[in-house]
């Protein structure tokens, strides 16, 4: 597929926590024998178009059998591994609240002022060191700002990238920050997912996104970074971490920190129409590193393991990126990012619904 066609569609539809509203026409009462019917068919034919485990699909009459489409979602779970807490997460499934209905509320969260505020958090700590933190992929403006801090790079050479805690959110936002750290056609990323073939049928195609921008002018691209990452860096913000250390030069990004979460799968999430309830969060994407590397259930170890406080990984990355980086430090600039606000999105949280066994 053309390039910039395949990029174009990607960043239209393949959002971390890509949101379809379907408004459909039945009419029938939602806490019904039928509307089970009709959605186990319905739920089936979305995971028979959208997912990548095609395997796990029973057939359309197998299908129908099951009780509810709740019981049908969770016969082919997408499991997700947590190497630090030991867990097994289960991600994809059919929602719906309480009363038998998805709200499209439940689906998108809503970040308070106070996340909003900080989704980043730049402070310029030597004259050639400069600190982000980007906190979510969750708000639609975290690209604009990220770019609002140019004026300030200026003359800076190296920035500290800050990851810790990123649970990601809607990969075209982190895509569009990929596109202003990278070079025109880059490749960065390997990704299985699900496409249509025409006349209703779809097929899975292994593609590798490459960057589309028509020139290097951005301003980011020859900066020396360190990535910080911690086991709450997840999903879209991994894709940025991988993009930015296998996409840039040899030696000019390294990753500092902790081994990131390892959640290498996306969901398209789907509401139903509000006279039938539910929706449906199914996964119809598989990331690798553009080498072939797999970070899925596994995470991204990071080049210098370094645990303890924050402090002192600060400390390490800038004197991984600036001889005299203490000496020349701006102790007030310091001080703030320590003590920089911290967002309320909770680590993992993304559109899309995580189940704990």
């Amino acid at each position: 597929m053309n390039n910039r066609i395949q990029k174009s569609t990607m960043k239209g539809c393949v959002v971390f926590a890509l949101l379809v509203v379907l408004f459909g026409s039945c009419q029938y009462t939602p806490v019904s024998d039928d509307r089970d019917l009709l959605e186990l068919e319905r739920v089936w034919q979305f995971m028979s178009a959208f997912s990548i485990y095609q395997e796990r699909i029973p057939t359309e009459e197998a299908a129908l059998q099951f009780s509810n489409p709740q019981a049908l979602m969770r016969s082919i779970l997408d499991t997700l591994y947590d190497w630090k807490s030991n867990k097994t997460y289960y991600i994809g499934d059919y929602l719906e609240d309480g009363q038998g209905f998805l709200s499209q509320s439940f689906i998108t969260p809503k970040l308070s002022q106070e996340a909003v505020k900080s989704e980043t958090f730049f402070r310029k700590l030597t004259n050639s060191t400069a600190y982000l933190h980007i906190n979510t992929f969750l708000s639609r403006t975290v690209h604009q700002t990220v770019q609002s801090y140019l004026p300030s790079m200026d003359g800076v050479s190296n920035l500290i990238l800050d990851l810790r805690g990123n649970g990601g959110g809607y990969i075209d936002v982190c895509v569009e920050i990929i596109e202003a750290f990278l070079t025109s056609n880059t490749s960065y990323l390997i990704v299985k997912e699900r496409k249509s073939a025409g006349s209703g049928m779809y097929v899975t195609d292994s593609t590798s996104w490459t960057t589309i921008k028509a020139d290097n002018s951005g301003g980011w691209e020859a900066k020396k970074i360190v990535i910080l990452t911690d086991n709450g860096t997840a999903s879209a913000s991994e894709i940025l971490a991988v993009a930015l250390r296998d996409g840039r030069p040899v030696g000019s990004v390294s990753i500092l920190g902790e081994k990131s979460f390892g959640k290498g799968i996306g969901q398209y999430v789907f509401i139903f129409s509000s006279s039938s309830g539910g929706g449906v969060s199914i996964t119809g994407f598989r990331f690798w590193r553009i080498n072939g590397g797999d970070y899925h259930e596994q995470g991204i170890p990071p080049d210098v393991p370094m645990t303890g406080s924050f402090r002192n990984q600060l400390l390490e990355a800038g004197k991984m990126l600036e001889t005299n980086f203490e000496a020349n430090l701006d102790t007030n600039a310091f001080n703030d990012v320590l003590n920089q606000p911290t967002t309320t999105t909770p680590p993992h949280h993304g559109i899309y619904k995580i189940f704990f066994e």
